[in-house]
């Protein structure tokens, strides 16, 4: 969520700190009422994710507060936390190498990515790279 709605800053990588001059009470409220209604990024984010998953064949289990929500209590995120077994997360980050290979995406394409998956992003592009070398030595 971006504009007035951001509240918060990182200082060092250090926890949140409160930002007066950009906090909308009015705003955060329609975040909220967003949330509690299911129509959030986050759970978008979620189904998108879980449709995906469940295709692949990828066992997951969310995590975090969206889990904490789905047991009855109410609370707010910003992300959605997911656990994937060694076996799944290598073929999720498979899947991701493809499709860096397909639409033969490269680093501008971060400005596009929420930032907190940038390091994961950059990973496989890395991936990618460690593949194409090895077919250029072998082939």
């Amino acid at each position: 969520m971006v504009g007035r709605t951001m509240a918060t800053t990182r200082r060092d990588g250090g926890k949140p700190r409160f930002d007066r001059e950009t906090f909308s009470f009015t705003d955060r409220l329609k975040e909220i009422g967003m949330f509690f209604q299911k129509r959030s990024p986050q759970h978008q984010t979620m189904r998108r994710l879980v449709r995906r998953l469940q295709k692949a064949g990828i066992p997951y289990a969310i995590m975090g507060a969206m889990a904490v929500n789905a047991h009855g209590a109410e609370r707010t995120t910003k992300d959605v936390d997911v656990l994937l077994t060694p076996e799944g997360l290598e073929r999720f980050f498979g899947d991701v190498v493809f499709l860096i290979r397909t639409h033969n995406l490269d680093e501008s394409f971060l400005q596009q990515l929420h930032a907190s998956v940038h390091k994961d992003f950059i990973e496989c592009l890395e991936e990618k790279r460690r593949e194409d070398d090895y077919l250029a030595r072998e082939g």
